[in-house]
C-alpha cells in the first residue's frame, strides 16, 4: 500500500528508489523541492526469501519489484527523473559491483542496474547511486557538510561526506566498512568466530541474529524471552523491553560498531555521524547510547563532545536523499518545471554538452540555449557549477532544457561536445585538455562530434584525438572569438574558423554552426585554425604594446598619447586605431603571445618581436604610475603621502573579472611609493594586496576619503567625470571614462 501526502507536481514527479536487502522502498517526489509525495514498499527478492533462485533471477526479480511498486505510484504518469539507491558499491556508469544483501555469494560480476531500469523508462534521465550515498544527501539537504552516515540494517555500510560530497574514490568503492574485518569483543560467544569476519556479518541485523544464537548457546540465560528461533525483530523488541540477554547481545555488537566510528573519527577527524538503517532505527536511542559510551575506549579522548557526535536517523533517509539528488542533479539543472508534461522536447533538437563552464563555456551555453539546443554543462569545479546554476536559472528562458553535472557518463547523452577548458600556462601545458580526452575515452559515445573552442598551439587538436583514442568520435578545432562584456547574441556576428581532423568533422561542425546562426569558415587543417587564433591575439597584444611604447614618448614630451593616436586614426588606409590604456589583463592576450613565442622557440625559431611585446606589455602599469607622478609633481605635490582613488578594478571596461588586471600592479606601485589607496568598482567586491584587503569605497564615500588624485582605470558607470572633478583632486583618465557621463575635458588624458 502507498501513503499519499499530496503535492502540486503529481503529473510530472521525480521517481526515487531506496533498495535494501530486505525491503525495496520507492516514492514519487516534488521535482522542485524534493518533498516526498507518495511512498510504497515491496519485499526485496533476496537469497534468503527466494533460496531456489540463482543470482540472475534474483536481480530480475528485484527489478520487477521496483517496476511494480513504481507503476502503482505513477499510475500511468511519466517520471521527469529517476534516482535509484542500490545496496553495494556502484560506479558512475550505474554498474553495481556487488549486491551482497540481495545475492549473498551467488553473483560475482557487475550488474548494469542503470540499463535495466532504462529499459523500463527509456529516455528518462536516470542515475544509480549507492543506497547510502543517497541517504547521505538527505543530510546534505538539511545543511550538513562534513559527516559520516552509517547504515545498520540487513548489512552495514558507511559513507563519509566532505563539503557536502561523498568521498568515494576513483572507482566509487569508498564507504564499505561493513566489508572490513570487525573488531571482536572479548566474550565467550565470540570465541569461535573467524578473526577475519566482516563487520556486516557480525553487527548487522542478520549478523546480530547469529551472535544471539551463539550467546544463548554459550551463556544459557534463564531470564530472557529469546530463543534460537527468535528473529532480528524479536531481538529488537526484547532489547527495547529491557531483556537482560538482549541488552548484552546488542552491547556486544554495538561495541564493534563503536570501534568503526572511533576509527573513522581518529583517521579522518569526522565528528558527526548519522546512524540509519532498519535495525539501528528500530533499536533507537538506547542503541545510540551504547555506542557513544564505548567511543572513548577506542580513540584518544581530547575533549570531544561524544554525546553529540552520533545521532539516530530515519527509515526514510534513503528516499529523501534520492529526491534531493534528483532535484539537484536532474531537475533543477534541466527543463523548466512548468514545461514538463506540457510542451515536451522535440526529438530533432540537437543535444550539446559543454565541458568547462568558465567565461567561454558559460557564454556558449547561454547562446546555444537561446537557439534551442538541449544542453548539458560539465565542470569538475563545484564553484563553477554553482555559479552556472545560479546564472543560468536567472538568464535562460524557462522553456529551455539544460542541466549541469560533474558526472562524465552524462556526456554520453549528447550528440556534440564543446570543449572550453583553458590552457593554463605559457608552456602550453596540456594537462587539462588531456584529462578531458582521457575522460571521453572512457565515457564518450561512438558517433559524437567533439568541437574544441580552446586556444591551442598547433598540433594539439591532433594530440587530443590521439589521447582520446576513439576512432568513431570526430574532432574539430573551432576557436572562440569572444570579447568580454559583449552580449551573447553578438556571437552570431563573428564568423568562426572550423578546422576538422577529417573532412566529415569539418562539414558536421559547419552544419552545426550554421544551424545556430553562426557563419562557419572552413580551413584545411586544425593547425591553421590553431595558429590563426594565436595570431589574432598576438596582433592585438602587439599593437597594444606598440601604443604603450608610443605613450612613453608622448609623456616625456609633455602631452597625452591619446592626442597622437586620435590624430593618426584620421588616416583612412594602412592604419588600425589602438588607444592608450593602463595595461593588458584577462586570461588570453599576454598568455597567447607567450604561447606563440614558446612554441616558435620549440621549433628553433627566434622571435624577437614577441619577446619585446611581452616586455612592453608587462611594463604598461609603470606608465600609469609614472604619468600620475609627473602630473602631481607638476602641481607641486608628491606621491609620498598622497591619497589616490582608483576607479574600476576589472581587467577591462565592463568586466567583473580581475584576472591579471592592471589595477593590482598599479596599486602595488603606488603603495610602494607611499600613497594610500582606495578603489571603487560596482562589480568587484574584495581585492587584496600583500595579503591585506584594499579599501573599497562606495560613491557616497568619496568626499570623506578626500582623494588627492583619482585614476580612472576600467571606470564606474555610477559616477560622472564632473562629480569626480568636483572633489578638487587631480583626475587622470586612462580610458575607463568612456563609460562615465560628464565632460571629458574634466580629466587629464592619458
Amino acid at each position: 500500500m502507498s501513503s499519499f501526502q499530496g503535492g502540486r507536481y503529481e503529473k510530472s514527479p521525480v521517481l526515487v528508489f531506496d533498495l535494501g536487502g530486505t525491503n525495496a522502498r520507492m516514492a514519487i517526489a516534488d521535482p522542485r523541492e524534493g518533498k516526498l509525495l507518495a511512498v510504497t514498499r515491496r519485499p526485496t527478492c533476496n537469497f534468503l526469501n527466494e533460496s531456489d533462485l540463482d543470482g540472475d533471477a534474483l536481480l530480475s526479480g528485484t527489478i520487477d519489484a521496483l517496476r511494480d511498486g513504481a507503476e502503482e505510484l505513477l499510475d500511468g504518469r511519466r517520471p521527469v527523473a529517476i534516482v535509484c539507491g542500490w545496496p553495494g558499491p556502484t560506479t558512475p556508469q550505474g554498474l553495481v559491483m556487488r549486491s551482497p544483501t540481495i545475492l549473498g555469494a551467488r553473483h560475482d560480476h557487475p550488474f548494469d542496474a542503470r540499463s535495466a531500469l532504462s529499459r523500463i523508462w527509456p529516455d528518462c534521465p536516470l542515475v544509480v547511486h549507492n543506497d547510502l550515498t543517497c541517504a547521505g544527501y538527505a543530510y546534505v539537504g538539511r545543511g550538513w557538510e562534513d559527516f559520516c552516515i552509517i547504515t545498520v540494517g540487513s548489512g552495514i555500510a558507511n559513507k563519509i561526506f566532505v563539503d557536502s560530497r561523498p568521498l568515494l574514490g576513483p572507482g566509487g568503492r569508498g564507504g564499505e566498512a561493513g566489508h572490513v574485518t570487525a573488531w571482536l569483543p572479548g566474550d565467550p560467544a565470540m570465541s569461535n568466530l573467524s578473526p577475519t569476519i566482516h563487520l556486516g556479518d557480525l553487527a548487522s541485523g542478520r549478523g546480530t541474529r547469529e551472535v544471539m544464537r551463539r550467546y544463548l548457546a554459550v551463556h544459557d540465560p534463564k531470564d530472557t524471552s529469546l530463543s534460537e528461533t527468535s528473529t532480528s525483530e524479536d531481538l529488537g523488541k526484547a532489547f527495547l523491553a529491557g531483556d537482560p540477554a538482549a541488552i548484552n547481545i546488542i552491547g556486544l555488537v554495538s561495541s564493534s560498531v563503536a570501534h568503526m566510528i572511533a576509527s573513522i573519527h581518529g583517521y579522518a577527524g569526522t565528528e558527526r555521524f548519522a546512524l540509519t538503517g532498519g535495525f539501528a532505527t528500530a533499536l533507537g536511542d538506547r542503541y545510540r547510547r551504547m555506542i557513544v559510551d564505548r567511543l572513548p575506549d577506542f580513540v584518544w579522548d581530547l575533549g570531544q563532545n561524544w554525546e553529540d557526535m552520533v545521532e539516530i536517523g530515519a527509515d526514510a533517509d534513503g528516499l529523501e536523499g534520492a529526491a534531493v539528488l534528483a532535484v539537484r542533479e536532474l531537475v533543477q539543472m534541466n527543463a523548466s518545471i512548468s514545461a514538463i508534461g506540457q510542451t515536451g522536447v522535440s526529438a530533432s533538437r540537437v543535444r550539446v554538452g559543454i565541458i568547462g563552464l568558465g567565461f567561454v563555456g558559460a557564454t556558449t551555453f547561454r547562446y546555444l540555449a537561446a537557439e534551442g539546443c538541449e544542453l548539458i554543462g560539465f565542470d569538475i569545479d563545484p564553484g563553477a557549477r554553482e555559479r552556472a546554476n545560479a546564472r543560468f536559472t536567472e538568464e535562460i528562458a524557462r522553456d529551455r532544457v539544460w542541466q549541469i553535472t560533474d558526472r562524465p557518463d552524462d556526456l554520453a547523452k549528447t550528440d556534440i561536445l564543446i570543449v572550453a577548458v583553458r590552457i593554463p600556462s605559457p608552456s602550453g601545458d596540456s594537462a587539462s585538455l588531456r584529462s578531458v580526452a582521457e575522460m571521453l575515452r572512457k565515457h564518450g559515445r561512438d558517433g559524437q562530434l567533439v568541437i574544441i573552442e580552446s586556444t591551442l598551439v598547433p598540433g594539439m587538436t591532433r594530440s587530443f584525438a590521439r589521447w582520446m583514442d576513439r576512432d568513431r568520435i570526430e574532432v574539430c578545432h573551432v576557436p572562440e572569438r569572444m570579447r568580454v562584456g559583449e552580449r551573447d547574441k553578438n556571437l552570431a556576428a563573428v564568423p568562426r574558423l572550423v578546422g576538422g581532423l577529417t573532412a566529415n568533422a569539418t562539414e558536421r561542425s559547419c552544419r552545426f554552426f550554421e544551424s545556430v546562426g553562426i557563419r562557419p569558415v572552413p580551413v584545411a587543417a586544425p593547425e591553421i585554425s590553431e595558429l590563426s587564433k594565436l595570431f589574432e591575439n598576438a596582433f592585438l597584444t602587439t599593437n597594444i604594446a606598440l601604443v604603450a611604447d608610443l605613450t612613453r614618448i608622448a609623456h616625456v614630451l609633455g602631452f597625452p598619447a591619446k592626442e597622437v593616436t586620435d590624430a593618426a586614426a584620421t588616416k583612412p588606409h594602412g592604419f588600425m586605431s589602438f588607444t592608450p590604456g593602463p595595461g593588458i589583463g584577462g586570461h588570453c592576450l599576454r598568455q597567447d603571445v607567450d604561447l606563440l613565442r614558446t612554441y616558435g622557440e620549440g621549433l628553433d625559431i627566434d622571435l624577437p618581436v614577441f619577446r619585446g611585446v611581452a616586455r612592453s606589455a608587462r611594463a604598461m602599469p609603470d606608465i600609469v604610475v609614472d604619468r600620475l607622478g609627473r602630473l602631481i609633481s607638476r602641481a607641486g605635490g608628491s606621491l609620498q603621502g598622497a591619497r589616490v582613488l582608483l576607479i574600476g578594478a576589472g581587467f577591462k571596461i565592463g568586466s567583473d573579472d580581475a584576472t591579471e588586471t592592471p589595477f593590482l600592479p598599479i596599486a602595488r606601485q603606488l603603495t610602494n611609493k607611499g600613497a594610500s589607496i582606495g578603489y571603487l568598482d560596482p562589480l568587484i567586491d574584495d581585492l587584496t594586496l600583500n595579503d591585506k584587503a584594499l579599501l573599497r569605497l562606495e560613491p557616497a564615500d568619496i568626499d570623506s576619503f578626500r582623494p588627492d588624485a583619482i585614476i580612472i582605470l576600467s571606470g564606474d558607470p555610477r559616477l560622472s567625470l564632473d562629480q569626480l572633478r568636483s572633489t578638487g583632486a587631480l583626475l587622470l583618465d586612462t580610458g575607463g571614462g568612456a563609460i562615465m557621463e560628464g565632460e571629458t575635458r574634466a580629466a587629464e588624458k592619458f
